[in-house]
């Protein structure tokens, strides 16, 4: 079909499968949208701040502090209501320098972790308040910025576990992929988990979790093959392999003609932070199908507070292939339009203007009918 063969030409080459990810058509990713998203239609007067998302994220370091603002931004773009941000305290003034809108929350010192008389202190202080938040939100986003410093990583996998035991919905990007990388058995066999691993990471991840160095050439480092296998493997997250065409594999469904890729046309310039964008726009998708389907899959013993009401029957499933795929064609459409209006001075700022005009083409604000619409 054509849709198939918009990807075809990207991740077929060279491949030994006989078949093809499909693209879904725009109308469909509308469909979906508009089942997902929380109702704009001004009949929502018994709604709560925060019930149409909040969204945390994990990342930034004493060296990095533009990827979780970037994350952070674009999660409330998209659509959170409330986005906490856990930082270090080093990038903590920075960041609300940056925008009054993120509720930025320093969870660690890199002093006092690195040092060998107060790292233990430390390390539990950072673990504890990221865990203790997370009754409030919908899903974290991990990575963005998170540095490699060993013990603030041991922290972070201490937070995965914290997540894991709350059947949190969780977005690995970045240096968390690092982590995984270092420790597969941190997600493996987890439902609720999306990793966004790019060409370089995806081969990191096939080598640790298949135990074999990736056979992908640099001609062709988005194997579909591969990527099942990884999938496979991991025998429980969501991976979304990024790339010339983003591909999406669900652990249910990894057979190559399962798979959901978006070829969309996106930006020729390739500044830093695009990523750190996807991650919280994944974030945000993922956090509306968990609360259309119940919570109790996802966020069942997080993401509820005083006033919200709780789930009733069976939840229902969650599409998490096409929630990340809607994110990926929303990605795309706004850095085409940053770079239709900056060209090559595009920076990864400019998305922020252009992300929500870009959900507007895709799903007017007045048309969602989830969450109970």
């Amino acid at each position: 079909s054509a849709s198939r063969g918009a990807a075809a030409g990207a991740v077929g080459g060279g491949e030994s499968s006989a078949t093809f990810p499909r693209t879904p058509p725009p109308a469909e990713v509308t469909s979906y949208l508009q089942s997902i998203v929380p109702p704009l239609d001004g009949r929502a007067s018994s709604r709560h701040k925060g019930q149409g998302g909040r969204i945390g994220v994990l990342g930034g370091s004493i060296d990095y502090n533009g990827a979780p603002f970037y994350a952070s931004m674009a999660a409330l773009r998209v659509g959170a209501e409330l986005v906490y941000l856990f930082t270090a305290q080093e990038a903590t003034g920075p960041i609300k320098s940056y925008s009054p809108e993120l509720m930025v929350s320093p969870v660690y010192e890199h002093s006092l972790i690195t040092s060998p008389e107060t790292e233990s202190e430390e390390r539990a202080r950072m673990v504890k308040a990221v865990v203790n938040m997370m009754p409030r939100l919908h899903a974290l986003v991990i990575g963005p910025g998170l540095g490699r410093e060993p013990r603030v990583l041991e922290a972070v996998a201490e937070i995965i576990m914290g997540a894991r035991e709350r059947n949190l919905p969780l977005v690995l990007d970045a240096d968390a992929l690092f982590l995984v990388t270092q420790r597969p058995e941190l997600v493996r066999d987890y439902a609720h988990v999306v990793l966004t691993p790019n060409a370089m990471e995806f081969k990191r991840l096939y080598s640790a979790v298949v135990g074999q160095p990736s056979p992908a050439s640099s001609k062709n480092p988005t194997s579909v093959d591969l990527l099942a296998e990884l999938t496979v493997a991991m025998a429980g997250p969501t991976v979304v392999q990024k790339g010339l065409v983003d591909v999406v594999c669900d652990p249910s469904k990894p057979s190559v003609s399962d798979m959901v890729a978006c070829a969309n046309e996106g930006t020729p310039k390739r500044p830093g932070g695009l990523g750190d964008f996807l991650a919280g726009s994944i974030g945000v998708h993922i956090a509306w199908a968990y609360l259309v389907a119940g919570g109790a899959q996802g966020s069942g013993q997080g993401g509820k507070e005083d006033g919200e009401a709780e789930g009733e029957g069976v939840p229902l499933p969650v599409d998490r292939a096409m929630a990340c795929h809607s994110a990926c064609v929303l990605l795309r459409r706004a850095s085409r339009a940053a770079y239709a209006r900056n060209k090559r001075a595009m920076v990864a700022p400019d998305l922020l203007c252009e992300i929500g005009p870009a959900f507007e083409e895709i799903c007017p604000a007045g048309r969602g009918g989830g969450m109970g619409a």
